[in-house]
């Protein structure tokens, strides 16, 4: 782990951030971790990728492998799912 600690300067005065540093745990990505999932960190681009593809594999399990699939479920399901929102 690094210590990362850049300096700021906030009217005149110098404050210091104590924030630890993480590496992506994604493959050989070193890019900075933003995002905590389960016991991974990731960058932002491979948290978004991470969450793609659980959305690509529940359309498919679902049927929904077209545009007009997807449309469709969503026109018969949209009242069912704002209900739920609201409700939770």
């Amino acid at each position: 782990m690094n210590a990362y600690k850049p300096k700021n300067t906030i009217r005149s005065s110098t404050v210091e951030s104590t924030r630890e540093f993480f590496n992506c745990t994604a493959g050989q990505c070193h890019s900075p971790a933003m995002f905590r999932v389960f016991n991974n960190n990731y960058c932002r681009e491979h948290y978004d990728n991470h969450y793609h593809g659980i959305a690509l594999r529940w359309n498919a399990d679902n049927g929904l492998d077209t545009v007009e699939k997807r449309k469709n479920f969503i026109s018969k399901n949209i009242r069912t799912t704002i209900s739920k929102l609201k409700g939770a």
